[in-house]
Protein backbone atom coordinates (compact mmCIF):
# COMPACT_ATOMS: atom_id res chain seq x y z
CA UNK A 1 0.00 0.00 0.00
CA UNK A 2 2.50 -0.30 -1.26
CA UNK A 3 1.41 3.37 -1.52
CA UNK A 4 2.67 4.13 1.96
CA UNK A 5 4.74 7.15 2.84
CA UNK A 6 7.82 6.58 4.92
CA UNK A 7 7.39 8.12 8.36
CA UNK A 8 10.10 9.30 10.73
CA UNK A 9 9.77 10.31 14.36
CA UNK A 10 10.68 13.83 15.39
CA UNK A 11 10.55 15.33 18.89
CA UNK A 12 6.99 16.14 19.83
CA UNK A 13 5.42 14.15 16.99
CA UNK A 14 3.59 11.78 19.33
CA UNK A 15 1.80 14.56 21.16
CA UNK A 16 0.99 16.41 17.91
CA UNK A 17 -0.52 13.33 16.34
CA UNK A 18 -2.38 12.37 19.50
CA UNK A 19 -3.84 15.87 19.67
CA UNK A 20 -5.52 15.31 16.29
CA UNK A 21 -7.30 12.18 17.53
CA UNK A 22 -10.26 11.97 19.84
CA UNK A 23 -8.38 9.47 22.00
CA UNK A 24 -7.31 9.30 25.64
CA UNK A 25 -4.55 11.66 26.65
CA UNK A 26 -1.21 10.54 25.24
CA UNK A 27 0.38 10.55 28.70
CA UNK A 28 -2.11 8.12 30.22
CA UNK A 29 -1.95 5.87 27.17
CA UNK A 30 1.86 5.98 27.24
CA UNK A 31 1.90 5.03 30.93
CA UNK A 32 -0.41 2.14 30.18
CA UNK A 33 1.78 0.87 27.31
CA UNK A 34 4.98 1.26 29.37
CA UNK A 35 3.46 -0.56 32.33
CA UNK A 36 2.19 -3.35 30.08
CA UNK A 37 5.52 -3.88 28.30
CA UNK A 38 7.49 -3.76 31.57
CA UNK A 39 5.11 -6.23 33.21
CA UNK A 40 5.31 -8.60 30.25
CA UNK A 41 9.11 -8.32 30.12
CA UNK A 42 9.44 -9.08 33.85
CA UNK A 43 7.06 -12.01 33.58
CA UNK A 44 8.86 -13.49 30.56
CA UNK A 45 12.31 -13.08 32.11
CA UNK A 46 11.06 -14.82 35.27
CA UNK A 47 9.40 -17.68 33.38
CA UNK A 48 12.44 -18.27 31.19
CA UNK A 49 14.85 -17.93 34.17
CA UNK A 50 17.07 -15.35 32.46
CA UNK A 51 20.08 -13.99 34.30
CA UNK A 52 20.53 -10.30 35.11
CA UNK A 53 22.49 -9.41 31.97
CA UNK A 54 20.03 -11.04 29.57
CA UNK A 55 17.07 -9.54 31.44
CA UNK A 56 18.64 -6.08 31.13
CA UNK A 57 19.04 -6.57 27.39
CA UNK A 58 15.36 -7.55 27.07
CA UNK A 59 14.30 -4.49 29.10
CA UNK A 60 16.50 -2.21 26.98
CA UNK A 61 14.92 -3.55 23.79
CA UNK A 62 11.45 -2.97 25.19
CA UNK A 63 12.34 0.57 26.29
CA UNK A 64 13.64 1.35 22.80
CA UNK A 65 10.49 0.00 21.13
CA UNK A 66 7.93 1.75 23.37
CA UNK A 67 8.21 5.16 21.62
CA UNK A 68 7.84 3.47 18.23
CA UNK A 69 4.73 1.58 19.31
CA UNK A 70 3.22 4.77 20.76
CA UNK A 71 4.00 6.88 17.71
CA UNK A 72 2.60 4.47 15.14
CA UNK A 73 -0.47 3.78 17.25
CA UNK A 74 -1.43 7.45 17.22
CA UNK A 75 -0.21 7.89 13.64
CA UNK A 76 -2.58 5.18 12.40
CA UNK A 77 -5.43 6.59 14.49
CA UNK A 78 -4.87 9.96 12.86
CA UNK A 79 -4.74 8.52 9.34
CA UNK A 80 -7.96 6.57 9.90
CA UNK A 81 -9.68 9.75 11.12
CA UNK A 82 -8.34 11.77 8.19
CA UNK A 83 -9.66 9.19 5.74
CA UNK A 84 -13.09 9.25 7.41
CA UNK A 85 -13.09 13.04 7.19
CA UNK A 86 -12.23 12.93 3.48
CA UNK A 87 -15.07 10.44 2.99
CA UNK A 88 -17.49 12.91 4.60
CA UNK A 89 -16.04 15.87 2.71
CA UNK A 90 -16.10 14.57 -0.86
CA UNK A 91 -19.58 13.10 -0.57
CA UNK A 92 -21.17 16.08 1.15
CA UNK A 93 -19.49 18.55 -1.22
CA UNK A 94 -20.71 16.59 -4.24
CA UNK A 95 -24.28 16.21 -2.98
CA UNK A 96 -24.51 19.87 -1.94
CA UNK A 97 -23.10 21.06 -5.27
CA UNK A 98 -25.51 18.82 -7.17
CA UNK A 99 -28.39 20.49 -5.33
CA UNK A 100 -27.02 24.03 -5.71
CA UNK A 101 -23.99 24.49 -8.04
CA UNK A 102 -22.13 27.01 -5.88
CA UNK A 103 -18.80 26.16 -4.23
CA UNK A 104 -19.31 28.55 -1.31
CA UNK A 105 -22.72 27.06 -0.52
CA UNK A 106 -21.32 23.53 -0.75
CA UNK A 107 -18.46 24.43 1.60
CA UNK A 108 -20.85 25.92 4.16
CA UNK A 109 -23.12 22.86 3.98
CA UNK A 110 -20.14 20.55 4.47
CA UNK A 111 -18.82 22.63 7.36
CA UNK A 112 -22.12 22.12 9.20
CA UNK A 113 -21.65 18.35 9.40
CA UNK A 114 -17.84 18.31 9.65
CA UNK A 115 -15.99 18.15 12.95
CA UNK A 116 -12.48 18.37 14.35
CA UNK A 117 -9.64 19.45 12.12
CA UNK A 118 -11.73 19.21 8.93
CA UNK A 119 -14.20 21.80 10.23
CA UNK A 120 -11.37 24.22 11.01
CA UNK A 121 -9.81 23.79 7.56
CA UNK A 122 -13.14 24.32 5.77
CA UNK A 123 -13.73 27.44 7.87
CA UNK A 124 -10.38 28.87 6.72
CA UNK A 125 -11.31 28.12 3.12
CA UNK A 126 -14.74 29.79 3.49
CA UNK A 127 -13.23 32.88 5.13
CA UNK A 128 -10.65 33.18 2.34
CA UNK A 129 -13.29 32.73 -0.34
CA UNK A 130 -15.53 35.41 1.16
CA UNK A 131 -12.77 37.92 1.88
CA UNK A 132 -10.68 37.73 -1.31
CA UNK A 133 -11.55 38.88 -4.80
CA UNK A 134 -8.96 37.41 -7.16
CA UNK A 135 -9.01 35.70 -10.51
CA UNK A 136 -7.98 32.39 -8.94
CA UNK A 137 -9.87 32.76 -5.68
CA UNK A 138 -11.57 29.36 -6.00
CA UNK A 139 -8.29 27.54 -6.67
CA UNK A 140 -6.51 29.27 -3.79
CA UNK A 141 -9.31 28.79 -1.28
CA UNK A 142 -9.74 25.10 -2.08
CA UNK A 143 -5.96 24.64 -2.05
CA UNK A 144 -6.14 25.26 1.71
CA UNK A 145 -8.09 22.01 2.01
CA UNK A 146 -5.90 20.15 -0.49
CA UNK A 147 -2.75 20.97 1.48
CA UNK A 148 -4.20 19.50 4.67
CA UNK A 149 -5.78 16.51 2.92
CA UNK A 150 -3.46 15.61 -0.01
CA UNK A 151 -5.77 13.24 -1.84
CA UNK A 152 -6.09 12.90 -5.60
CA UNK A 153 -9.86 12.50 -5.43
CA UNK A 154 -10.20 15.70 -3.43
CA UNK A 155 -8.18 17.54 -6.11
CA UNK A 156 -10.26 15.94 -8.86
CA UNK A 157 -13.50 17.04 -7.20
CA UNK A 158 -12.19 20.57 -6.79
CA UNK A 159 -11.16 20.82 -10.45
CA UNK A 160 -14.59 19.68 -11.55
CA UNK A 161 -16.46 22.04 -9.22
CA UNK A 162 -14.31 25.02 -10.26
CA UNK A 163 -14.88 24.21 -13.94
CA UNK A 164 -18.65 24.18 -13.47
CA UNK A 165 -18.62 27.29 -11.26
CA UNK A 166 -16.58 29.29 -13.78
CA UNK A 167 -17.77 27.96 -17.14
CA UNK A 168 -21.15 26.44 -16.38
CA UNK A 169 -22.62 23.62 -18.42
CA UNK A 170 -24.29 20.28 -17.69
CA UNK A 171 -22.77 18.67 -14.66
CA UNK A 172 -25.17 16.23 -13.00
CA UNK A 173 -24.29 13.12 -14.98
CA UNK A 174 -20.55 13.76 -14.73
CA UNK A 175 -20.82 14.45 -11.01
CA UNK A 176 -22.83 11.25 -10.56
CA UNK A 177 -20.00 9.31 -12.24
CA UNK A 178 -17.47 10.99 -9.94
CA UNK A 179 -19.59 10.00 -6.95
CA UNK A 180 -19.65 6.41 -8.18
CA UNK A 181 -15.84 6.44 -8.30
CA UNK A 182 -15.71 7.96 -4.80
CA UNK A 183 -18.07 5.27 -3.49
CA UNK A 184 -15.97 2.48 -4.98
CA UNK A 185 -12.79 3.97 -3.55
CA UNK A 186 -14.23 4.46 -0.06
CA UNK A 187 -15.69 0.95 0.11
CA UNK A 188 -12.43 -0.51 -1.15
CA UNK A 189 -10.35 1.38 1.42
CA UNK A 190 -12.63 0.52 4.34
CA UNK A 191 -12.45 -3.15 3.40
CA UNK A 192 -8.65 -2.94 3.11
CA UNK A 193 -8.45 -1.29 6.53
CA UNK A 194 -10.51 -4.09 8.04
CA UNK A 195 -8.38 -6.77 6.34
CA UNK A 196 -5.18 -5.20 7.65
CA UNK A 197 -6.68 -4.95 11.14
CA UNK A 198 -7.45 -8.70 11.11
CA UNK A 199 -3.96 -9.56 9.84
CA UNK A 200 -2.42 -7.34 12.52
CA UNK A 201 -4.45 -9.02 15.26
CA UNK A 202 -3.50 -12.48 13.99
CA UNK A 203 0.18 -11.51 13.88
CA UNK A 204 0.05 -10.21 17.46
CA UNK A 205 -1.68 -13.41 18.57
CA UNK A 206 1.07 -15.37 16.81
CA UNK A 207 3.73 -13.55 18.86
CA UNK A 208 1.86 -14.32 22.10
CA UNK A 209 1.39 -17.99 21.21
CA UNK A 210 5.03 -18.35 20.22
CA UNK A 211 6.09 -17.02 23.63
CA UNK A 212 3.77 -19.53 25.31
CA UNK A 213 4.99 -22.45 23.21
CA UNK A 214 8.63 -21.50 23.77
CA UNK A 215 8.16 -21.99 27.52
CA UNK A 216 7.25 -25.68 27.07
CA UNK A 217 10.83 -26.81 27.58
CA UNK A 218 11.00 -25.04 30.95
CA UNK A 219 7.65 -26.48 31.99
CA UNK A 220 8.73 -29.96 30.90
CA UNK A 221 12.05 -29.89 32.78
CA UNK A 222 10.32 -28.50 35.87
CA UNK A 223 7.80 -31.35 35.83
CA UNK A 224 10.63 -33.90 35.50
CA UNK A 225 12.51 -32.34 38.41
CA UNK A 226 9.38 -32.36 40.57
CA UNK A 227 8.79 -36.04 39.86
CA UNK A 228 12.28 -36.81 41.20
CA UNK A 229 13.12 -39.31 38.47
CA UNK A 230 15.76 -37.08 36.89
CA UNK A 231 17.47 -33.79 37.59
CA UNK A 232 17.50 -31.64 34.50
CA UNK A 233 18.45 -27.98 34.49
CA UNK A 234 19.12 -26.21 31.21
CA UNK A 235 18.52 -22.63 32.39
CA UNK A 236 22.06 -22.27 33.73
CA UNK A 237 23.52 -23.22 30.37
CA UNK A 238 25.12 -20.28 28.51
CA UNK A 239 23.65 -21.43 25.20
CA UNK A 240 20.15 -21.44 26.72
CA UNK A 241 20.59 -17.93 28.11
CA UNK A 242 21.81 -16.58 24.75
CA UNK A 243 19.18 -18.23 22.57
CA UNK A 244 16.32 -17.38 24.95
CA UNK A 245 17.46 -13.76 25.21
CA UNK A 246 17.71 -13.63 21.42
CA UNK A 247 14.25 -15.14 21.04
CA UNK A 248 12.65 -12.55 23.34
CA UNK A 249 14.51 -9.65 21.73
CA UNK A 250 13.46 -10.81 18.25
CA UNK A 251 9.86 -11.28 19.39
CA UNK A 252 9.72 -7.74 20.81
CA UNK A 253 11.27 -6.34 17.63
CA UNK A 254 8.84 -8.29 15.47
CA UNK A 255 5.88 -7.02 17.51
CA UNK A 256 7.16 -3.47 16.99
CA UNK A 257 7.69 -4.15 13.28
CA UNK A 258 4.03 -5.14 12.99
CA UNK A 259 2.94 -1.79 14.38
CA UNK A 260 5.23 0.03 11.93
CA UNK A 261 4.82 -2.02 8.76
CA UNK A 262 1.04 -2.28 8.95
CA UNK A 263 0.61 1.51 9.23
CA UNK A 264 -0.88 3.16 6.17
CA UNK A 265 -1.34 6.64 4.80
CA UNK A 266 -4.70 6.22 3.11
CA UNK A 267 -4.75 9.55 1.29
CA UNK A 268 -1.36 10.03 -0.40
CA UNK A 269 -1.27 7.35 -3.08
CA UNK A 270 0.88 9.08 -5.68
CA UNK A 271 4.67 8.88 -5.84
CA UNK A 272 6.76 12.01 -6.05
CA UNK A 273 7.79 13.12 -9.54
CA UNK A 274 11.52 12.62 -8.92
CA UNK A 275 11.02 8.89 -8.28
CA UNK A 276 8.77 8.52 -11.30
CA UNK A 277 11.23 10.31 -13.60
CA UNK A 278 14.12 8.23 -12.25
CA UNK A 279 12.27 4.98 -13.02
CA UNK A 280 11.20 6.25 -16.45
CA UNK A 281 14.75 7.18 -17.40
CA UNK A 282 16.03 3.82 -16.16
CA UNK A 283 13.48 1.84 -18.18
CA UNK A 284 13.26 3.83 -21.42
CA UNK A 285 16.25 6.15 -21.67
CA UNK A 286 19.14 4.15 -20.27
CA UNK A 287 21.45 3.02 -23.05
CA UNK A 288 21.59 -0.74 -23.46
CA UNK A 289 25.11 -0.43 -24.84
CA UNK A 290 26.35 0.78 -21.43
CA UNK A 291 24.74 -2.18 -19.67
CA UNK A 292 26.16 -4.63 -22.20
CA UNK A 293 29.62 -3.08 -21.86
CA UNK A 294 29.50 -3.42 -18.07
CA UNK A 295 28.49 -7.08 -18.37
CA UNK A 296 31.26 -7.89 -20.82
CA UNK A 297 33.83 -5.96 -18.79
CA UNK A 298 32.93 -7.80 -15.59
CA UNK A 299 33.07 -11.18 -17.35
CA UNK A 300 36.45 -10.32 -18.90
CA UNK A 301 37.87 -9.29 -15.49
CA UNK A 302 36.72 -12.56 -13.92
CA UNK A 303 38.20 -14.67 -16.72
CA UNK A 304 41.46 -12.69 -16.72
CA UNK A 305 41.80 -13.11 -12.96
CA UNK A 306 41.24 -16.86 -13.26
CA UNK A 307 43.81 -17.17 -16.06
CA UNK A 308 46.35 -15.13 -14.11
CA UNK A 309 46.01 -17.28 -11.02
CA UNK A 310 46.33 -20.44 -13.09
CA UNK A 311 46.76 -23.56 -10.97
CA UNK A 312 46.61 -21.50 -7.80
CA UNK A 313 42.89 -20.86 -8.27
CA UNK A 314 41.05 -21.57 -5.02
CA UNK A 315 38.05 -23.86 -5.14
CA UNK A 316 35.93 -20.95 -3.82
CA UNK A 317 36.92 -18.78 -6.77
CA UNK A 318 34.68 -20.57 -9.28
CA UNK A 319 31.40 -20.40 -7.33
CA UNK A 320 32.09 -16.83 -6.21
CA UNK A 321 32.84 -15.83 -9.81
CA UNK A 322 29.67 -17.52 -10.99
CA UNK A 323 27.61 -15.62 -8.40
CA UNK A 324 29.19 -12.28 -9.36
CA UNK A 325 28.70 -12.78 -13.09
CA UNK A 326 25.11 -13.97 -12.58
CA UNK A 327 24.35 -10.92 -10.45
CA UNK A 328 25.82 -8.61 -13.10
CA UNK A 329 23.60 -10.15 -15.78
CA UNK A 330 20.42 -10.70 -13.75
CA UNK A 331 20.23 -7.63 -11.47
CA UNK A 332 19.70 -5.08 -14.27
CA UNK A 333 16.88 -7.21 -15.65
CA UNK A 334 15.19 -7.49 -12.25
CA UNK A 335 15.66 -3.79 -11.50
CA UNK A 336 14.20 -2.84 -14.88
CA UNK A 337 11.24 -5.18 -14.36
CA UNK A 338 10.49 -3.71 -10.91
CA UNK A 339 10.82 -0.16 -12.22
CA UNK A 340 8.43 -1.00 -15.07
CA UNK A 341 5.96 -2.44 -12.56
CA UNK A 342 6.05 0.78 -10.54
CA UNK A 343 5.57 2.85 -13.70
CA UNK A 344 2.54 0.79 -14.74
CA UNK A 345 1.07 1.36 -11.30
CA UNK A 346 1.67 5.10 -11.74
CA UNK A 347 -0.05 5.00 -15.13
CA UNK A 348 -3.05 3.21 -13.63
CA UNK A 349 -3.27 5.82 -10.86
CA UNK A 350 -2.75 8.81 -13.14
CA UNK A 351 -4.72 7.86 -16.23
CA UNK A 352 -8.13 8.24 -14.57
CA UNK A 353 -7.22 11.70 -13.32
CA UNK A 354 -5.96 12.72 -16.77
CA UNK A 355 -9.10 11.38 -18.42
CA UNK A 356 -11.28 13.36 -16.03
CA UNK A 357 -9.22 16.48 -16.80
CA UNK A 358 -9.84 15.92 -20.52
CA UNK A 359 -13.55 15.42 -19.82
CA UNK A 360 -13.68 18.72 -17.92
CA UNK A 361 -11.91 20.53 -20.77
CA UNK A 362 -14.25 18.96 -23.33
CA UNK A 363 -17.16 20.87 -21.84
CA UNK A 364 -15.85 24.03 -23.52
CA UNK A 365 -13.10 22.94 -25.96
CA UNK A 366 -12.76 20.50 -28.89
CA UNK A 367 -10.95 17.23 -28.24
CA UNK A 368 -7.50 18.23 -29.52
CA UNK A 369 -7.45 21.45 -27.49
CA UNK A 370 -8.79 19.62 -24.44
CA UNK A 371 -5.89 17.17 -24.66
CA UNK A 372 -3.36 19.99 -25.09
CA UNK A 373 -4.70 21.86 -22.05
CA UNK A 374 -4.38 18.73 -19.93
CA UNK A 375 -0.59 18.60 -20.36
CA UNK A 376 0.15 21.00 -17.49
CA UNK A 377 -1.64 18.89 -14.85
CA UNK A 378 -0.77 15.54 -16.44
CA UNK A 379 1.01 12.99 -14.18
CA UNK A 380 4.78 12.91 -14.70
CA UNK A 381 4.75 9.31 -15.90
CA UNK A 382 2.47 10.23 -18.83
CA UNK A 383 4.08 13.52 -19.89
CA UNK A 384 6.69 12.15 -22.35
CA UNK A 385 4.09 10.07 -24.18
CA UNK A 386 1.47 12.84 -23.99
CA UNK A 387 3.96 15.33 -25.44
CA UNK A 388 4.57 13.07 -28.43
CA UNK A 389 0.83 12.49 -28.73
CA UNK A 390 0.09 16.24 -28.88
CA UNK A 391 2.88 16.80 -31.41
CA UNK A 392 1.58 14.05 -33.69
CA UNK A 393 -1.97 15.41 -33.46
CA UNK A 394 -0.70 18.84 -34.49
CA UNK A 395 1.01 17.29 -37.51
CA UNK A 396 -2.05 15.29 -38.58
CA UNK A 397 -5.22 15.84 -36.49
CA UNK A 398 -7.26 13.25 -38.41
CA UNK A 399 -4.72 10.42 -38.13
CA UNK A 400 -5.71 7.53 -35.88
CA UNK A 401 -2.12 6.29 -35.42
CA UNK A 402 -1.24 8.73 -32.57
CA UNK A 403 -4.11 7.30 -30.53
CA UNK A 404 -2.72 3.79 -30.99
CA UNK A 405 0.80 4.86 -30.01
CA UNK A 406 -0.19 6.91 -26.94
CA UNK A 407 1.06 5.06 -23.79
CA UNK A 408 1.67 1.94 -25.91
CA UNK A 409 5.15 1.55 -24.38
CA UNK A 410 3.52 0.39 -21.13
CA UNK A 411 1.54 -2.42 -22.82
CA UNK A 412 -1.57 -1.96 -20.67
CA UNK A 413 -4.44 -3.37 -22.74
CA UNK A 414 -7.26 -1.77 -20.72
CA UNK A 415 -5.82 1.72 -21.08
CA UNK A 416 -4.91 1.26 -24.75
CA UNK A 417 -8.48 0.26 -25.63
CA UNK A 418 -9.85 3.24 -23.70
CA UNK A 419 -7.54 5.68 -25.53
CA UNK A 420 -8.62 4.33 -28.91
CA UNK A 421 -12.20 5.15 -27.98
CA UNK A 422 -11.23 8.83 -27.71
CA UNK A 423 -10.80 8.86 -31.47
CA UNK A 424 -14.57 8.54 -31.86
CA UNK A 425 -15.03 11.94 -30.20
CA UNK A 426 -14.97 14.64 -32.86
CA UNK A 427 -16.25 18.16 -33.16
CA UNK A 428 -19.19 16.88 -35.19
CA UNK A 429 -20.39 14.89 -32.17
CA UNK A 430 -20.80 17.87 -29.86
CA UNK A 431 -24.29 16.79 -28.84
CA UNK A 432 -23.05 13.43 -27.64
CA UNK A 433 -19.59 14.26 -26.26
CA UNK A 434 -20.79 14.23 -22.65
CA UNK A 435 -22.39 10.81 -23.06
CA UNK A 436 -19.34 9.34 -24.78
CA UNK A 437 -16.79 10.69 -22.31
CA UNK A 438 -18.94 9.72 -19.33
CA UNK A 439 -19.26 6.17 -20.64
CA UNK A 440 -15.47 6.05 -21.08
CA UNK A 441 -14.87 7.29 -17.53
CA UNK A 442 -17.44 4.83 -16.16
CA UNK A 443 -15.64 1.97 -17.85
CA UNK A 444 -12.30 3.24 -16.60
CA UNK A 445 -13.70 3.45 -13.05
CA UNK A 446 -14.65 -0.22 -13.25
CA UNK A 447 -11.20 -1.17 -14.51
CA UNK A 448 -9.52 0.93 -11.80
CA UNK A 449 -11.72 -0.64 -9.14
CA UNK A 450 -10.79 -4.12 -10.35
CA UNK A 451 -7.09 -3.23 -10.46
CA UNK A 452 -7.07 -1.68 -6.99
CA UNK A 453 -8.99 -4.63 -5.53
CA UNK A 454 -6.46 -7.10 -6.94
CA UNK A 455 -3.57 -4.97 -5.68
CA UNK A 456 -5.07 -4.82 -2.17
CA UNK A 457 -5.62 -8.57 -2.22
CA UNK A 458 -1.98 -9.15 -3.15
CA UNK A 459 -0.91 -6.81 -0.35
CA UNK A 460 -2.99 -8.73 2.17
CA UNK A 461 -1.59 -12.05 0.92
CA UNK A 462 1.96 -10.85 1.57
CA UNK A 463 1.00 -9.61 5.03
CA UNK A 464 -0.74 -12.89 5.85
CA UNK A 465 2.44 -14.77 5.03
CA UNK A 466 4.17 -12.79 7.80
CA UNK A 467 1.77 -14.35 10.34
CA UNK A 468 3.87 -17.53 10.20
CA UNK A 469 7.16 -15.83 11.05
CA UNK A 470 6.71 -16.26 14.86
CA UNK A 471 6.41 -20.02 14.26
CA UNK A 472 9.90 -19.96 12.76
CA UNK A 473 11.26 -18.18 15.85
CA UNK A 474 9.69 -20.63 18.29
CA UNK A 475 10.68 -23.66 16.20
CA UNK A 476 14.34 -22.68 16.36
CA UNK A 477 14.16 -22.07 20.10
CA UNK A 478 12.36 -25.33 20.88
CA UNK A 479 14.85 -27.22 18.71
CA UNK A 480 17.82 -25.78 20.62
CA UNK A 481 16.10 -26.43 23.97
CA UNK A 482 15.47 -30.06 23.06
CA UNK A 483 19.12 -30.49 22.12
CA UNK A 484 20.13 -29.06 25.50
CA UNK A 485 17.70 -31.39 27.29
CA UNK A 486 19.06 -34.43 25.43
CA UNK A 487 22.69 -33.43 26.10
CA UNK A 488 21.92 -32.92 29.80
CA UNK A 489 20.25 -36.33 30.00
CA UNK A 490 23.13 -38.06 28.27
Amino acid sequence: MKNRKRVFIRPGDIKKIAALTSETNVTSYGVMVCAGMISVSVLLCYIYRLNLLCSALVFATGAFCIPLVLFYHFYQKRENIRFSQVDVYIHQMAYSFMRNPKILTALKDTMEIADGHLKQVILKSVVYLESEDKALVYEESLKIIEEQYPCERVRTLHKFLISIEVRGGEYRQSLAILLDDFDRWVRRMYKHQEDIRHVKINSNIGVILSCILASMSIIMTSMINVSGELSLNITDNLIYQIETCGFLVISICYFTYIQIHYSRDWLSGVRDEASVIRDYNYVFLRKTSVITTNKLLCTAVILATGSFLGNDVNYLFLPVSFVIVSAVYICPVLMKSKAMGRLKEDVYNGFSEWLREVAINLSHEPLQVAIQESYGSCPAVMKPSLGRFIYELDENPCDVAPYYRFLSEFNILDISSTIKTLYTITENQSDHIDDVINSIISRKNELADKHESLKNRDDISVLQFAEYIPLLFVSVKIGIDMMLVISSYL
